[in-house]
């Protein structure tokens, strides 16, 4: 599987995780702050395995899909409970 593929798989799941996050909590500040340091924890973990011509791309294309995902889950299961 192609490294960009699993870049976007990963940041599809963690924006899931994230919406679900913030989902679960009732306080505003918490609900965007929680997934935003879930999501550069886990972008710092990732800059080590990539040269530095592609860690620019990751980061982007990481940060398009997470938020886009987070917003469309808490969004939905907010307008659901």
């Amino acid at each position: 599987m192609k490294v960009e593929r699993l870049v976007f798989i990963l940041f599809t799941a963690l924006g899931f995780v994230g919406g679900m996050i913030s989902v679960w909590i009732k306080n505003l500040f918490l609900s965007v702050t929680v997934p935003l340091v879930l999501y550069v924890v886990v972008t710092v973990a990732l800059l080590k395995f990539f040269e530095e011509k592609r860690r620019k791309w990751m980061i982007y294309n990481g940060l398009i899909t997470f938020v886009l995902v987070w917003i469309v889950i808490w969004i939905s299961f907010y307008n659901l409970g």
